[in-house]
């Protein structure tokens, strides 16, 4: 999901990207590339208490609800 009001922890963008890329038969590209392409496409990287997020992006809710993850 994509709204200024969202964040998504980088590691878990990171893994669930991994995963898709895996199950389409696709070569995962790098941790640290993706965080580039994601930078390239205007989601800031953010250091938090709880670990580094990318403003503007998250992970849809399990099930399919949408809700902020952070």
């Amino acid at each position: 999901m994509v709204a200024d009001s969202l964040s998504g922890k980088a590691r878990q963008l990171y893994e669930c990207y991994r995963t898709w890329a895996e199950g389409a038969g696709e070569n995962a590209i790098t941790e640290t590339l993706f965080g580039r392409r994601l930078k390239d496409r205007g989601f800031a990287k953010e250091r938090r208490r709880h670990g580094t997020v990318y403003a503007g992006i998250a992970l849809r809710a399990q099930g399919g609800a949408s809700g902020e993850e952070a």
